[in-house]
């Protein structure tokens, strides 16, 4: 009898303890983590480039604006940009996390006057990702981009106003529409390549796997949100659809050694409101000499 009652004392002490341990780690994911922003610095190298020369990429994806993640919110990454003054602004995909059910009970306008307030003096540059065409609301998602100040490259390429590089070398920024619902086509990376500084968004990272055979310098994405609630050997098997490969980081390939993949955390949540081991990020992308 003694020792039944030690193991039910045992047993309620070990439940009461994995519970508070579960509420704590919940309210974490909630409503510390999804808001606890962080600032990456990756650093590539040009031998095309002077000594000297340089640009500077910021970049966000992924701010999926719901109840979870508003426009008050937005106030840190516009802050986080102030402080790093990027020559060039990127968003790699996945404005609203859905049109309709945010529209309801949000004016859309709200977030063009966030973007507006972000600079950079080479431009402000977007593609749309799969949750833009939730809702068949693609149309709306370009129209808040545009009237934001960006640029909505899906399916196309410019050359950035910079100047020359050594051998008349430029930058070229081309942007892939979504690959999983839109009509992102990576042949038309091919078709815009050339001997400059080729700079490829594109929403789903996995993608690049198509395009190593290309004379790709950089592609950026986002889409996975490094996993959101990432739980070792769990997480792999919540990955999206062409984001299961290349989670978070930076990637280089045996097949194309010049070619680089980045894909961001991203900014928000989808499904559940909740981020864990995946803190939202702005990256800062210097490329240099």
């Amino acid at each position: 009898m003694i020792r039944l009652l030690k193991f039910i004392r045992n047993l309620f002490i070990f439940l009461l303890v994995s519970v508070l341990i579960l509420t704590g780690l919940t309210c974490y994911a909630r409503f510390i983590e999804p808001y606890n922003l962080k600032t990456s610095e990756i650093e590539l190298r040009c031998e095309r480039l002077k000594d000297g020369e340089s640009l500077t990429i910021g970049v966000f994806s992924d701010t999926h604006f719901s109840a979870a993640y508003t426009t008050d919110d937005f106030e840190s990454v516009i802050d986080a940009f102030a402080q790093m003054k990027p020559d060039v602004i990127v968003f790699t995909g996945d404005l609203i996390d859905f049109y309709n059910s945010y529209a309801a009970e949000n004016d859309p306008d709200e977030i063009s006057l966030q973007l507006q307030r972000l600079e950079a003096p080479l431009g402000k540059y977007a593609i749309t990702g799969n949750h833009d065409y939730a809702d068949n609301a693609v149309i709306n998602i370009r129209g808040i981009l545009e009237n934001g100040g960006f640029t909505v490259l899906d399916n196309g390429s410019l050359v950035l106003p910079y100047g020359d590089f050594g051998n008349n070398t430029h930058f070229v920024l081309t942007g892939l529409d979504d690959y999983v619902i839109g009509h992102g086509e990576p042949s038309i990376v091919q078709n815009n390549i050339s001997t400059d500084y080729n700079i490829v968004l594109c929403h789903e990272p996995d993608v690049a796997d198509m395009m190593t055979g290309s004379e790709i310098d950089l592609m950026i994405s986002g889409h996975t949100h490094a996993g959101q609630i990432n739980i070792p050997l769990i997480t792999a098997y919540a990955l999206p659809k062409l984001g299961e490969k290349y989670k978070y980081g930076l990637f280089k390939f045996d097949e194309n050694p010049d070619m680089n993949l980045y894909v961001t955390s991203g900014i928000g949540m989808t499904k559940l409101p909740l981020r864990f081991n995946a803190r939202p990020e702005v990256a800062k992308i210097t490329i240099s000499k």
